[in-house]
């Protein structure tokens, strides 16, 4: 007994089955699955990042990174490293190879390495290595205004507490925040007349700092505990610490040597929001949390705290991921309630109010089983999802349409409902499965793709997995008791109604009759005009199609990055950037959202790192949401540009676009490696000279820069042992007068107050640096100067690594509506194509964007030829023939020249989510020509000729054809056009489907007959050769 047989005998387990999914899904989309941006997923990224506080950059990469480096080349599965060594620290991303299996281990591996690095300097931090996620602050709450930074500090953390305890939070991050310390400074002139050294009073700091536990003293049935207390809690307490005494009474006090104040520790960067100093609170979710509940919880917070809020301060929300998911899921509901209208009226519009009826109830029955099975495997409603469930929209009814049709045709021919609707679903069952297999075979490739691409790719297929499934099982079990009838009414249907045809669809079956039959006699001419025409649009879609992987599309977030001359005060660089902010602030509030300025570093949106210096500064400029204004992103970023020229102090300024999605670089990049500096650094000129020659290229700029002066104190090994001393000894001493030696810690509640020695800061000057005192081992004070020499010079400020070796990285922005990344890209690749040949040793390595595009499209075609195999294979099993599938596959490549087309009419690139559509392409567009080849083999079978059974097979399935493809159609049209919502991230994966499809199905409906034919004639013309009987 067939499945449909099953449903139809045992009508009342369907019904329950259809309650059941309709009830429990609403319940479970309502309370059970939870909104985010993207699901947290490892990036296969490592960060090992170290402070050397104060040390050049090539010191940070002598010391630092070269061992580190040189350690954890011997982990297996690393696919590359780089490196970037910078004034106070190095930080280096390790990408574990996509293909590994065990991430863990190798992370755990990269730790043990790193570990066993010993040689690190002393007065460097120890390397904290960390795996990246794409967990990332779902809303920022920015704290700014024009009080003084203690009160600041003490709203900002009040609000961090209230937001952690906000249900659903895991963390609350602070960016922006100082800590507070006690700053001990030593007069220079007081300590050489006591004859005191730096080390001495840090020595003394230290032990008198002491808070420890000194057992237990037993009284009777009880026990006291016994704790030695000389903790600091003032500057007072530290200002009476005894340095030195003599047994006559008379103590050397700290306040003797200089003075101690609690003040903010020295800014080496800081953070304003739209102009005025803040702190911002990052608000990071559980893992199943709900980012659309918790930005809510947010919002309702800070606007209880606005009554509570003292005078001068202001909170502002920026970064407001719930708004994209609100946005995605709006779009989801809207044009799905639009689609379904367009779906339901099309079939009310081909069949009977009951069929139709049924037929659409698949649509609801579907979704509500995908979202059942979403809860059951965990998988939550997020970007990537919500894209899943909007492409399978009007796919989720083909099935049940073919079944339907076939039902209805069989009533409209005089059938009962009972034996219709069994035997009607059971004639279609085997090709309406092989439907669903080849659209799942189409999608299960994504799943592959590279590095977070298929991670992020594979929650859509597994989303297309769950609706097909859940619409196959609705077609085969639910759809056929439904039509049969309730078992009550079943026995009144005694006499079959006799045939009544749809007047349209009668015209349209005669309609097609009358054109197949001059094709099909007429087969070979037919066939090879098509073929021309194929080449000829072939031609014209090559020519006037575009690739770009990741366009700029919906762009509300752009950086301005400032860069002052090397050696510019933190102070001077703030000030400048004020500069470039009043040129923002300028923009109109209907664009403008807010904007948040990081001076002395620049960010990087993927997490895996930072530059510093007192040179560098930031801008994170938020626009209102692109749909909301009527100029786009590149033309405000334009009008900046120019604005921004006349700014004075700045060195370079690059204006950057932050896209959606993945991590991608920048549009333009490109390392050059090799082992001397000056030539990668000529050929990088080179390649600077030809960018700015094109059209569209902005902002063209290396990271090959001058770093700050520095004073290099250079110790007379000799001289300095003849006196006592050791090089140590020296750089300690050094150390703590002008970056200030951490004596002890005092904690205060959560917080931890650092205690540092240092001279003041009027008095760090390079005469004082030669005349700085040392104590040898001998316990005399030897002066500096006598021991050292003082060179100026200056380095780099940043050195960067890649795979070990030293690169020199070109980049560059791209306006888009002059050109794109990936016309850019090839013809600098064509210019430099013959580098290595030109200096030998040296290479061009792509990175960025370009790289990551190049990754897209190698997999896409691999990606394409496996679904096509998947497909093909299926087929084979379905028909029992090799070659036949072949005449399936050929509305392959006719349909995607309906994608090319469409893709330039619409004016839109070949871009990412266009090949993701292409490939699904692949196994929706052969659906229709498997039940009308399987129809042809049934109607030779049953004794037709091949022409007759060619005829009959297609006028019987020109309804159901047109039905499915129309739908499918008309349930992606509301995404392509935004009638419910616009979205265009997806909007080139709707077009590649619908216009792919409607592209194809025309042709298919011709070309496919006319190919059986062909198959027949040559079939017979090799009996004939082979003399056998035809």
């Amino acid at each position: 007994m067939s499945l449909p047989a099953f449903s139809v005998r045992h009508s009342v387990l369907a019904n329950m089955i259809t309650i059941f999914v309709l009830v429990a899904g609403i319940y479970v989309s309502l309370n059970t699955l939870n909104r985010e941006v993207f699901p947290t997923t490892d990036l296969n990224l490592v960060v090992i990042r170290t402070v050397y506080p104060d040390a050049s950059a090539s010191e940070v990469e002598d010391l630092i990174t070269n061992p580190i480096e040189e350690a954890i080349r011997e982990v297996e599965d690393i696919d590359e490293y780089s490196s970037s060594s910078v004034e106070g620290g190095s930080s280096i991303v390790v990408k574990i190879d996509p293909e590994a299996k065990n991430i863990d281990r190798i992370i755990n591996d990269i730790q043990r390495k790193v570990d066993m690095v010993d040689d690190l300097p002393a007065d460097a931090e120890d390397p904290i290595v960390e795996a990246l996620t794409t967990a990332q602050p779902i809303i920022n709450v920015a704290v700014h205004g024009t009080v003084d930074e203690t009160a600041l500090r003490q709203y900002a953390d009040r609000l961090k507490v209230r937001l952690e305890r906000i249900d659903g939070v895991s963390s609350v991050v602070r960016n922006g925040w100082r800590d507070e310390e006690f700053s001990v400074t030593l007069h220079p002139d007081k300590l050489a007349d006591m004859d005191v050294s730096y080390d001495e009073v840090i020595s003394a700091l230290s032990r008198r700092n002491i808070n420890l536990p000194g057992g237990k003293i037993p009284e009777g049935e009880k026990e006291i505990l016994v704790r030695t207390i000389g903790k600091f809690a003032t500057a007072d307490d530290i200002l009476g610490v005894v340095v030195r005494a003599n047994p006559d009474g008379h103590h050397l006090l700290v306040r003797d040597l200089g003075d101690v104040k609690r003040q903010f520790a020295e800014d080496v960067a800081f953070t304003r929001m739209d102009g005025e100093r803040s702190i911002i609170l990052g608000v990071k979710k559980r893992d199943r949390g709900d980012v659309v509940t918790i930005a809510q919880s947010v919002r309702d917070l800070v606007a209880e705290e606005e009554e509570l809020r003292p005078d001068g301060i202001d909170v502002s929300l920026v970064d407001d991921t719930s708004f994209y998911v609100k946005r995605r899921l709006s779009v989801l509901l809207n044009n799905g309630w639009v689609g379904m209208v367009l779906v339901t009226g099309f079939l009310f519009a081909f069949l009977s109010f009951k069929v139709a009826f049924y037929t659409a109830l698949g649509i609801p029955f579907a979704f509500m089983t995908t979202l059942l099975g979403m809860a059951y495997f965990g998988i939550t409603i997020n970007l990537m999802t919500m894209f899943g469930l909007i492409i399978v929209l009007g796919m989720v009814v083909d099935d049940a349409i073919i079944v339907g049709e076939n039902v209805a045709r069989r009533l409209e021919l005089g059938q009962d409902p009972v034996t219709a609707a069994s035997e009607g679903a059971t004639e279609v069952m085997y090709p309406v499965i092989a439907t669903v297999l080849t659209s799942v075979a189409a999608f299960i490739p994504l799943i592959f793709a590279p590095d977070l691409y298929g991670k992020y790719l594979s929650w859509l297929v597994y989303v297309v997995v769950l609706a097909l499934s859940a619409s196959l099982l609705e077609c085969l079990i639910v759809l056929p008791a439904h039509l049969a009838g309730s078992p009550s009414k079943r026995a009144a249907v005694h006499v079959p109604k006799p045939a009544r045809k749809h007047r349209l669809m009668h015209a349209l079956q005669q309609l097609y009759a009358g054109s197949m039959r001059p094709i099909l006699r007429h087969r070979y001419v037919f066939l090879l005009l098509t073929g021309l025409v194929f080449g000829g649009l072939v031609t014209l879609s090559v020519r006037h199609t575009k690739i770009d992987i990741f366009p700029e599309d919906l762009i509300d977030i752009f950086l301005v990055r400032i860069k002052t001359p090397q050696g510019t005060s933190l102070e001077h660089t703030d000030a400048v950037a004020g500069q470039v902010l009043a040129k923002v602030l300028q923009l109109p509030p209907e664009e403008l959202q807010n904007v948040v300025t990081h001076v002395g570093r620049h960010l990087s949106f993927d997490n895996t790192g930072q530059n510093s210096g007192t040179h560098l500064a930031q801008l994170i400029v938020y626009l209102t949401p692109q749909e909301t204004r009527d100029r786009l992103t590149q033309r405000i970023m334009d009008e900046l540009r120019t604005a921004m020229a006349g700014v004075s102090g700045i060195e370079r300024l690059e204006i950057e676009s932050v896209k959606p999605g993945p991590p991608a670089g920048r549009p333009l990049e490109v390392k050059i490696s090799g082992p001397d500096l000056a030539v990668t650094a000529q050929i990088g000129d080179e390649i600077k000279s030809f960018l700015a020659g094109i059209d569209g290229v902005e902002d063209v700029q290396d990271d090959l820069e001058e770093g700050k002066e520095e004073v290099q104190v250079v110790v007379d090994e000799a001289e300095a042992a003849r006196l006592g001393l050791r090089v140590e000894q020296v750089a300690q001493t050094v150390f703590a007068a002008f970056r200030g030696a951490e004596a002890t810690m005092v904690r205060e509640g959560r917080e931890e107050v650092k205690v540092r020695v240092r001279l003041p800061e009027s008095l760090r000057t390079e005469q004082q640096l030669r005349e700085l005192k040392v104590r040898n081992d001998a316990g005399r004070l030897i002066e500096l100067q006598r021991v050292a020499r003082y060179d100026r010079q200056r380095g780099l400020p940043a050195i960067y690594h890649f795979n070990g070796d030293r690169v020199v990285t070109v980049g560059a922005s791209i306006n888009t509506e002059k050109t794109n990344s990936t016309e850019v890209n090839l013809a600098l690749e064509r210019e430099f194509r013959d580098i290595s040949a030109r200096y030998p040793g040296y290479a061009l390595v792509p990175s960025g964007e370009w790289k990551e595009t190049k990754k897209i499209i190698d997999f896409m075609k691999v990606a394409f030829v496996i679904a096509s195999l998947l497909i093909y294979s299926i087929m084979v099993a379905q028909f029992t023939s090799f070659v036949q599938p072949l005449y399936v596959m050929v509305a392959i490549p006719l349909g995607l020249i309906g994608v090319a087309l469409a893709l330039v009419l619409h004016g839109k690139p070949v871009s990412m989510m266009a090949l993701m559509g292409v490939v699904g392409l692949g196994g929706v567009v052969v659906n229709d020509a498997i039940v009308l080849v399987t129809f042809i083999n049934d109607r030779i079978r049953e004794g037709s000729s091949v022409y007759d059974a060619v005829m009959e097979a297609g006028i019987i399935r020109l309804r159901p054809i047109l039905m499915t493809s129309v739908t499918t159609i008309a349930g992606l049209m509301p995404t392509i056009y935004g009638w419910g919502g616009y979205e265009p991230f997806i909007v080139p994966a709707a077009i590649a489907l619908a216009y792919g499809l409607l592209f194809a199905t025309f042709l298919t409906l011709a070309v496919v007959p006319a190919l059986y034919l062909v198959g027949d004639d040559v079939k017979r013309g090799i009996r004939r050769v082979l003399r056998q009987p035809v």
